[in-house]
């Protein structure tokens, strides 16, 4: 969750968005 603001939906949501920020597998590391 670095820099990427909590949407309605819940960590879920932000999921895959982060994934498409970011080449960088941090959140499933």
């Amino acid at each position: 969750m670095a820099g990427v603001p909590s949407l309605p939906g819940g960590p879920s949501a932000t999921f895959p968005v982060a994934l498409v920020r970011t080449p960088v597998p941090a959140r499933a590391s």
